[in-house]
């Protein structure tokens, strides 16, 4: 696909893809990800454990939210955007560049989530950039500040409680009542880490 970009165009696709792809903005690498993975849809069990009945009210509520109605495709291209440097982006304009988001629903034991794939496209149609995020809704006991030390990365401002659920700044997760909301494997942006931006925006669709 890069042999057919002229020069110009081929110096874009690398540098946004240096710019957006950065995964590796997420502090410990991989392993981070799996070292939570084992928490996704399960209750946890901890000294403020909740209730059968909070557990069955908590259930109910993440069975009534669409993951993939949280979040809006304008919403997203304009966090993508957000991660590009100003000179990157606008060189990616210069070429008409364009986004193509979808967005398909799955059921993660109690957890629903909403699995989104991106791709960028310039003017002669070729893919510049593609990659992918996950929004996930689940109980809210997930969003623990004991779990990996989370609490000594806490988000200010989103939900009830929110943390950073991994080890290195990535895998945003907020707590609203009894659900949990995250982002997971999304590109961090000069004002937010990992997605947080994001989940500010679906948050704000969750609480009542």
């Amino acid at each position: 696909m890069l042999s057919k970009l002229a020069p110009s165009a081929a110096a874009v696709v690398l540098a946004l893809a240096a710019a957006c792809g950065a995964k590796g903005d997420a502090g410990s690498g991989g392993a981070a990800s799996a070292d939570v993975s084992q928490y996704a849809g399960v209750q946890q069990a901890s000294a403020n454990a909740a209730t059968d009945d909070d557990q069955s009210g908590s259930s109910a509520a993440v069975a009534k939210i669409d993951p993939c109605a949280l979040l809006t495709k304008e919403e997203i291209i304009g966090q993508l955007e957000a991660s590009y440097p100003p000179d990157q982006l606008a060189a990616f304009r210069n070429h008409k560049g364009t986004w193509e988001v979808t967005s398909s629903p799955e059921q993660q034991g109690r957890a629903k989530l909403c699995q989104y794939r991106f791709l960028a496209i310039v003017q002669n149609g070729d893919t510049t950039y593609r990659s992918d995020f996950q929004l996930a809704v689940t109980d809210g006991a997930f969003v623990n500040p004991n779990v990996n030390k989370a609490g000594d990365r806490a988000i200010a401002g989103i939900g009830d409680e929110a943390y950073f659920m991994s080890r290195g700044p990535m895998m945003p997760y907020a707590r609203v009542g009894n659900v949990a909301v995250g982002i997971e494997r999304f590109p961090s942006t000069p004002t937010d880490k990992a997605g947080a931006g994001l989940l500010r925006l679906a948050v704000a669709k969750v609480r009542p």
